[in-house]
C-alpha cells in the first residue's frame, strides 16, 4: 500500500534530480552542498524504511542491497575511468538509499519486481542509446566522408558519439570536447585522434583556447573541420529514467519478460 512517506520519497527524488539536471546542463557541475544534503536525506529515508520493514524479510532485502552495492561499484568504475563526475556517483548512491528495494517509494504502475536503481539505470541507458542511434544515423547520412578520415579503430565510436563541424563553429560552442587534439611541432601542426575525454579532469575551454591560438597565428584555419563530442550531462538521462520509473515502474522491462514466460509455459 502506498503511504504518504512513499510519496514524499518520490517528491524528494524528483526535486533534487531536477535541480541537479538543470545545474548539470547549464554548467556541467552540480552543487556539492546540495549533493551532500540529498545524500543525508536519502540515508535518513533508508533508516526509516528499514524501521518500517518495507524491505522485509531479509531474504528479500539482502539481494536488493547486493544489487544496490554492485550498481554503486559500477558507477564508481565509470568515474575512475573519467566517464562521469564525482557528484554523479553520490547522486546514484543517494538514489539507492531512497529506493533500496522494490517496496520503497511509489510508482503509478503499482507492483515493482526489480531493485529500483536497476530499473532507473536501465531506463537512463535507454535514453542514451537512443541518442547515440540518432547520432549514428545522422553521421552516416551527412558525415560519411568525414568518417573515412577517422582511423578505423575509432570510426564506429565517432559515428555514435561524434559531431563534425568547422573549427570556427566549434570555437563558438560550449561544452564540446575535441576528439582531435591539435599539437604544434617542429614539422607543423600534428593532429591526434582520441577515443573520448575525462569528464572530471578535462576542461573544454582549455582545448578551445589552444586551438584559438593556433588560428590566430595562422597555423589552423577556421574553415577546417574537427570532430568533437558533446559532454552529455549524466544527471539529465538519470532524471528521465527516474521519471519513467515513477510512471511505469519496471513494467517496460518485466512486462514483455513475464508475457514471454507465460507464453513459453
Amino acid at each position: 500500500m502506498v503511504t504518504s512517506f512513499d510519496i514524499l520519497v518520490d517528491a524528494v527524488a524528483l526535486v533534487f534530480l531536477t535541480v541537479f539536471a538543470v545545474q548539470d546542463w547549464a554548467r556541467r557541475d552540480i552543487s556539492d552542498s546540495l549533493v551532500y544534503l540529498f545524500t543525508a536525506i536519502s540515508f535518513s529515508s533508508f533508516i526509516a524504511n528499514m524501521a518500517r520493514g518495507v524491505c522485509s524479510p531479509p531474504v528479500y532485502l539482502i539481494p536488493s542491497l547486493v544489487v544496490d552495492g554492485l550498481v554503486i561499484l559500477m558507477v564508481y568504475v565509470l568515474y575512475s575511468l573519467g566517464m562521469i563526475g564525482k557528484g554523479d556517483v553520490f547522486v546514484v548512491a543517494a538514489l539507492t538509499l531512497l529506493f533500496p528495494c522494490p517496496g520503497a517509494g511509489a510508482s503509478l504502475h503499482g507492483t515493482v519486481f526489480l531493485p529500483p536503481i536497476i530499473t532507473i539505470i536501465l531506463y537512463s541507458t535507454g535514453f542514451i542509446v537512443g541518442y547515440s542511434i540518432l547520432k549514428l544515423v545522422y553521421n552516416l547520412l551527412f558525415n560519411h566522408e568525414g568518417l573515412r578520415e577517422v582511423p578505423g579503430k575509432y570510426r564506429a565510436l565517432y559515428a555514435l558519439m561524434g559531431s563534425r563541424m568547422r573549427i570556427g563553429q566549434y570555437l563558438e560552442k560550449k561544452f564540446y570536447y575535441p576528439l582531435q587534439v591539435f599539437k604544434e611541432t617542429e614539422k607543423g601542426v600534428l593532429v591526434e585522434y582520441r577515443a573520448g575525454f575525462d569528464a572530471e579532469k578535462d576542461d573544454p575551454d582549455q582545448y578551445k583556447e589552444a586551438i584559438r591560438r593556433l588560428v590566430e597565428r595562422g597555423l589552423v584555419s577556421v574553415e577546417n573541420y574537427i570532430w568533437v563530442t558533446y559532454g552529455i550531462p549524466f544527471i539529465v538521462p538519470l532524471l528521465a529514467g527516474l521519471v519513467l520509473f515513477l510512471l511505469a515502474g519496471d513494467s517496460i522491462i518485466m512486462g514483455p519478460l513475464i508475457a514471454f514466460l507465460r507464453g513459453y509455459s
